[in-house]
């Protein structure tokens, strides 16, 4: 037995959120450089990646001598060293590709 349902709740059809083909949209080419929404740029982007992997590894060094920020725990030190070695070779390889 079907059931009577409002029309539109259930239709395939639905109207979309926001219309892409107005003036104002954003296309693939100018998303990082150009938009409204006011996104920074790739390269600024890149430049704060190089920034926190060089604050994460300085306080991982400075936690291996003084044990003063992370309380002395060689591991973590030894893993936030790493994922800044690893955050610093991702942003100097997209700096790289977009240069």
């Amino acid at each position: 037995m079907a059931r009577n349902r409002p029309a539109g709740l259930y239709s395939c059809e639905a109207t979309p959120a926001f219309d892409i083909t107005a003036s104002d949209s954003i296309t693939f080419g100018d998303f990082h450089r150009n938009s409204p929404d006011g996104i920074q740029s790739s390269e600024e982007h890149g430049f704060a990646s190089f920034g926190a992997a060089g604050l994460v590894s300085v306080l991982a060094i400075l936690d291996i001598v003084t044990t003063f920020p992370f309380a002395g725990s060689m591991t973590m030190d030894i893993l936030f060293l790493l994922s800044a070695a690893i955050v610093g070779y991702l942003a100097w390889d997209a700096f790289k590709d977009m240069t």
